[in-house]
């Protein structure tokens, strides 16, 4: 099991259609070459939870899944 120091919670609640964005971003998580991530879906609340064995890599993760959540928004039109 891999610890890692740099942990971090986000919460977004898109305007509509959550369920659609959470089912178009689990494909893409989980382990990293230095991060994982896991996404939940809370009522109509988009969890986002990142970890990362130093700060750089956890930018990097947080940059690419804002980047996805991003796209997939403007893909639904939100």
């Amino acid at each position: 099991m891999v610890i890692y120091p740099y942990y971090g919670e986000f919460e977004f609640v898109p305007e509509k259609d959550a369920d659609v964005l959470f089912k178009s971003l689990k494909p893409e998580e989980g382990e990293g070459i230095r991060s994982h991530a896991k996404i939940y879906l809370k009522g109509d609340v988009l969890i986002l939870r990142l970890w990362a064995e130093d700060l750089t890599s956890f930018r990097a993760s947080l940059n690419t899944w804002l980047r996805l959540i991003k796209i997939c928004e403007e893909v639904l039109g939100t």
